[in-house]
């Protein structure tokens, strides 16, 4: 089929196997670089993979051994991961995204195929949001009831649920209400110059206006979204009150038996193509020292990035979880933590970089934690951009040489400064991919997973200042056209 009707994309709203059972066959190589026969002289070569957070991109060519002379197919495959069989998506966020990646590589002179398991659920859904979207774009108007009718004449039981009919509608309302708000790589500082000027006819900042549209949006918490964090026997575990990781997120420490000792402040958020790239955590207050460190055990976290001092304005921000002493080994419930060097590389004293060796009571295994520790950022204020940025760059080595685990980043809230490290840290990887920047939909897919990520404007505006500071670092935009 796929070489007969040659289709430019192919776009799989399913895993291969969902709830223990298998949804579809593995119908292309298992390893990059592999060909297999698909029969009557066809072979598919897998050429990449690109992951991202929830959903992957490959690009597979065809070529028939019975028609040398018909031109090989290539064909880009689009995997979505966060669709459920018969349910849909917590939020359309991701999907919308995936959409709009799927437009910006699909060549419009060819066939799209669509499938999930039965072809008719999440594959009807899928096919009559793109096309109102396409709608959308070209006329400012549509009639979901009325395509949905018209495609069933085509193919019947196309969205098989009320929950995925009006899913499309949210997504829709959603896409209406928040426009498209990337931002070309190349075009970053122009736009910085027009969101600081007042929106026309109105007295705010396109900064301002964004910034309120971002909270009008964004998810809200209840009580039960995050009623393990507000259970009694956690409620020491929390600096604020308020301020509580959603259930769905939260990183989960292994049990020991005691209640509630499986809870730490903390979130994972995902990166620009990593899942689950940061833990988004609370600077530990007396009660989860212990439980920091086994968090950082637990999963491997070669990194710690700490932007609050221990004490600002009066307040703890942090209680002292590592030991000051070189050498010293000292002893956080299971672990051991030694400090073994302490230096300020990057020529500031505004910045610290500890290395400290961990292992457990068993002394099992031993790796090293480097925790970047940043004094010169206010609750309120910003951090100088040039030294944020030789930070991420000493990190994103280090990164690379530890496999990728979990970067835990922390301050007093594990939400404000935080977010804004993580969106800078995660647009900056997003940039030197496919020079293009959505801070808005980034930070609104984080707060998904976890509440007030980047609670201040200042916050949201100095993201895009120092991703454009990083632009300028180039003599020319030639690299990001």
């Amino acid at each position: 089929m796929i070489w007969e009707h040659r289709p430019g994309s192919i776009v799989m709203l399913t895993k291969l196997v969902e709830g223990g059972k298998r949804k579809c066959e593995l119908y292309w190589p298992e390893k990059v670089g592999d060909t297999f026969k698909a029969g009557c002289g066809i072979h598919v070569q897998y050429k990449e993979v690109v992951p991202f957070a929830d959903f992957e991109i490959k690009k597979f060519i065809v070529t028939n051994d019975q028609k040398p002379k018909v031109p090989a197919l290539e064909v880009q495959h689009f995997q979505f991961l966060s669709w459920p069989d018969h349910g849909v998506p917590k939020f359309s966020t991701a999907l919308i995204s995936f959409i709009r990646r799927l437009r910006q590589y699909h060549n419009p002179q060819s066939a799209m195929l669509v499938h999930c398991s039965a072809g008719v659920g999440r594959t009807g859904a899928f096919i009559l949001l793109d096309s109102m979207l396409e709608k959308i774009a070209s006329e400012s108007s549509v009639n979901v009831y009325e395509c949905l009718t018209k495609m069933r004449q085509q193919r019947i039981h196309l969205v098989q649920t009320l929950v995925q009919y009006v899913f499309i509608h949210d997504a829709l309302v959603e896409l209406v209400t928040c426009g498209d708000t990337s931002v070309p790589a190349k075009a970053l500082r122009g736009h910085i110059k027009k969101m600081v000027r007042n929106i026309p006819g109105g007295d705010v900042s396109g900064f301002t206006a964004q910034f309120r549209l971002l909270a009008r949006v964004s998810r809200k918490p209840s009580d039960s979204d995050n009623s393990e964090g507000l259970a009694p026997h956690n409620k020491d575990k929390n600096r604020y009150p308020g301020r509580i990781p959603y259930n769905m997120n939260r990183v989960r420490l292994k049990p020991t038996g005691v209640s509630g000792a499986e809870y730490i402040n903390a979130s994972f958020l995902d990166g620009y193509k990593q899942k689950n790239a940061y833990m988004a955590a609370q600077a530990p207050v007396a009660a989860t020292v212990n439980d920091f460190w086994r968090m950082v055990w637990e999963f491997k976290s070669r990194a710690v990035v700490m932007l609050c001092q221990l004490e600002e304005n009066g307040q703890e921000m942090s209680h002292q979880y590592w030991p000051t002493q070189l050498k010293a080994k000292q002893l956080y419930g299971k672990n051991s933590v030694t400090l073994i060097s302490e230096e300020h590389p990057f020529g500031a004293k505004e910045i610290v970089v500890r290395k400290f060796e961990i292992t457990d009571e068993k002394n099992t295994a031993v790796f090293t934690v480097t925790q970047y520790h940043v004094l010169c950022w206010a609750e309120e204020g910003k951090m100088a951009a040039g030294l944020l940025l030789q930070m991420i760059s000493d990190l994103n080595k280090l990164q690379r040489n530890t496999e990728n685990k979990p970067i835990t980043v922390v301050c007093n809230d594990g939400m404000g400064r935080t977010g804004a490290f993580i969106c800078v840290h995660a647009m900056l990887d997003r940039v030197n991919s496919e020079h293009i920047l959505d801070f808005f939909q980034f930070v609104k897919s984080s707060r998904i997973n976890r509440p007030d990520i980047i609670r201040e404007e200042e916050h949201y505006v100095m993201c895009h200042e120092a991703v454009a500071e990083y632009l300028d670092s180039f003599q020319t935009y030639a690299n990001f056209t």
